[in-house]
């Protein structure tokens, strides 16, 4: 899933824990990849939410710099690594990311 910027105003606590729910709740079908164009500010966003979610950061992935050309290239191996099954991991440059990007080469 892609995300948009935080909108102005902010959604509230109660549309981004909506947002993190629908996306846990879609990993029961598959792994879930949440991206969102974030580079300059990620709070009020579904992927700082979802990194702060108790159930979600355990269950879906995210990368916060999506509307980066570095970005767009770690949402392609997260996705990889997504449909390799492996466990979910945080990636970007900001708030609660577990690297930057996914361990090369993903295989």
């Amino acid at each position: 899933m892609v995300t948009a910027p935080a909108s102005d105003p902010r959604p509230t606590p109660e549309q981004l824990t909506a947002h993190v729910q629908f996306d846990v709740g879609m990993t029961s079908r598959a792994g879930v990849l949440l991206a969102g164009p974030n580079s300059e500010d990620i709070e009020g966003t579904d992927v700082l939410a979802a990194r702060s979610d108790p159930t979600a950061v355990d269950s879906v992935s995210t990368v916060d710099v999506a509307d980066l050309s570095s970005g767009v290239t770690t949402v392609v191996l997260a996705g990889k690594e997504r449909l390799l099954g492996r466990p979910p991991q945080h990636y970007g440059a900001l708030a609660k990311a577990d690297a930057p990007l996914p361990d090369l080469p993903v295989r």
